[in-house]
């Protein structure tokens, strides 16, 4: 039964030219702990523990990554081009990253480039009191562009929301986000009665 509630994985290191094959419960945290921005992403995602079944599969292809962030990670989860995994890896590179981005991570991003505009101090400390604030207000900017169902660019999976990274640079090549208690604004925010979300374009 437990088995039934994890998914399997597989990660593609492009520094390494290495695939990692693994199984999680909650493969958008696990994602958000591995993956770096240009040098490993998911290629595969599938509803079912089949971790065993592969590893077995191209047990010949199997090495060790000896990168850090790795080192008690499933580090010997690895598996190498050619063998058995020569096929496998041939199929995987057509496939495009999978969404991996948090929208938490997301928001971060706009906050860190000082393209996140509060109306007021009040409205700030409203979001950074909240431990789903940027959550929500990630949730809402990617409703307001109606891209939220957009299954080829986000993800949702037990409440948690993640986006591919060439969504995540389109959108904040473009917008500006602002906050506020703007009457008539586009959109308003899940958990934040009478603040709501526009945009800008830059």
């Amino acid at each position: 039964m437990q088995d039934e509630n994890k998914w399997t994985y597989i990660l593609y290191d492009k520094t390494e030219d290495l695939y990692k094959i693994g199984v999680s419960a909650d493969p958008l945290k696990r994602f958000r702990s591995l993956c770096v921005v240009g040098e490993v992403w998911p290629v595969f995602l599938h509803g079912k523990n089949i971790e065993k079944e592969l590893h077995k599969k191209f047990a010949d292809a199997r090495t060790t990554n000896k990168k850090t962030r790795f080192i008690g990670n499933g580090a010997t989860e690895f598996f190498k081009r050619g063998g058995s995994f020569k096929a496998a890896a041939e199929k995987l590179d057509k496939k495009p990253p999978l969404p991996y981005i948090s929208t938490s991570a997301m928001i971060k991003q706009y906050v860190e480039d000082d393209d996140l505009i509060f109306d007021t101090i009040t409205t700030a400390f409203e979001f950074e009191a909240d431990v789903f604030g940027y959550h929500k207000l990630g949730v809402a900017l990617l409703k307001l562009l109606g891209v939220y169902s957009n299954k080829k660019h986000v993800s949702c999976i037990k409440n948690k929301v993640a986006v591919t990274e060439k969504l995540f640079n389109i959108i904040r090549e473009k917008y500006i986000i602002v906050v506020s208690f703007a009457v008539g604004a586009p959109i308003e925010l899940d958990g934040f009665r009478g603040v709501h979300l526009k945009l800008r374009k830059k």
